[in-house]
């Protein structure tokens, strides 16, 4: 694996540890909490975060903002234990498929659907 990935991953881990506490430690009630009714609940901030992994995968390929909104549909993540899976699965997708390329692949420029150009890593 390239090192410039191995440590990436690590601090990856490391949220994902720090997710899955307060995952773990969030109550059913305060799961729903919306501070206002036009922001995100509690569950839907934590959707998204335990979505990044494989969002960005997917971003990393090119997916269309169609695409992307067809992901995010098909992956809804409304429990606990369904939030906990869609983060640890997010990233065991994003490291099985990065831990393949080298750094010409890694460092060849993508650009996003909404027009940012990046490299993968």
């Amino acid at each position: 694996m390239n090192s410039y990935c191995e440590m990436v991953f690590n601090q990856i881990n490391v949220n994902i540890h720090s997710l899955t506490a307060i995952i773990n430690d969030v109550t059913e009630e305060e799961l729903a909490y919306r501070p206002l009714p036009h922001k995100r609940s509690i569950q839907e901030l934590l959707q998204h975060l335990c979505l990044i992994c494989s969002a960005d995968y997917y971003i990393s390929l090119g997916y269309s903002a169609d695409k992307m909104n067809d992901f995010y549909l098909q992956h809804p993540a409304y429990t606990k234990l369904e939030l906990k899976a869609a983060l640890v699965e997010g990233f065991n997708q994003l490291k099985a498929a990065y831990s393949s390329f080298d750094e010409q692949k890694l460092f060849s420029l993508q650009t996003s659907y909404w027009g940012c150009t990046y490299t993968r890593f």
